[in-house]
């Protein structure tokens, strides 16, 4: 006996139906992830109608760590230490300072001396205290205190004035100037460690060392406490042309 399907549970027949149940399935699941999508971005959206549009919105800020760069160290150059600038005094005359000094006093400032000036015009020592004793220069003998100081730098003069040379070649070349001359006394009386510090050319500075070295030996050299000390100074000697 032959066994048939029924016409009702034939399913070939309802193949478009179950096709289009499909497609229509497929295109809801579509429609739905894309709103998902678009509720995302609703929040930001929200904030940013929010804002005021007066409001600047300023631009994020990003911080970035830089090395460190070593501070470059300042060298601080030690000041140079001028003459003391002479007082205002006659154009007639012309005038350097002499400074003294003894170890661990300040410097005194005496007389200018110029070679080729009278002695007249050698200005009044200024007093200075830095020793209780000053060196006696030979024919200074017997004089004590301002007197002594008085006769130390006539004297010291004379022997600038009856010593010096004008260099040759400066002459030639016209150089005036200050020849600063520092040099030592010592305990006996001596004159030593004669230095030029500062000239306008070698050859003045050559001839300031001579007239300093050959100077003589005092008496008696300065005294502190009754002791012989040694004593420094410096003596600014003007050189000019006539």
């Amino acid at each position: 006996m032959e066994v048939k399907k029924s016409p009702k549970a034939d399913l070939e027949r309802h193949k478009f139906v179950f096709r289009l149940i499909g497609l229509s399935i497929a295109l809801v699941l579509m429609i739905t992830v894309f709103q998902l999508k678009s509720f995302s971005d609703l929040p930001t959206q929200d904030i940013v109608e929010r804002v005021n549009p007066d409001t600047e919105v300023l631009p994020p800020v990003v911080y970035r760590s830089e090395k460190a760069v070593p501070e470059k160290k300042k060298t601080v150059e030690p000041k140079k230490l001028e003459p003391n600038k002479p007082a205002k005094r006659p154009k007639k005359l012309v005038a350097v300072n002499k400074t003294i000094q003894i170890p661990d006093k300040p410097w005194e400032e005496v007389p200018e001396i110029i070679p080729g000036q009278s002695k007249h015009e050698v200005l009044e020592a200024i007093p200075f205290i830095s020793v209780e004793e000053l060196p006696v220069f030979p024919g200074c003998e017997g004089l004590r205190g301002e007197d002594r100081e008085r006769c130390f730098v006539e004297m010291m003069w004379n022997h600038i004035q009856d010593n010096f040379h004008y260099p040759e070649i400066s002459r030639e070349m016209r150089t005036e100037g200050k020849v600063f001359v520092s040099f030592v006394i010592d305990a006996e009386g001596k004159v030593t460690q004669v230095e030029a510090v500062r000239g306008p050319d070698k050859h003045l500075k050559a001839e300031g060392e001579r007239l300093l070295n050959s100077m003589p030996v005092m008496v008696s050299p300065a005294k502190q406490r009754g002791k012989p000390v040694p004593v420094s100074y410096a003596v600014p000697i003007n050189f000019q042309l006539q």
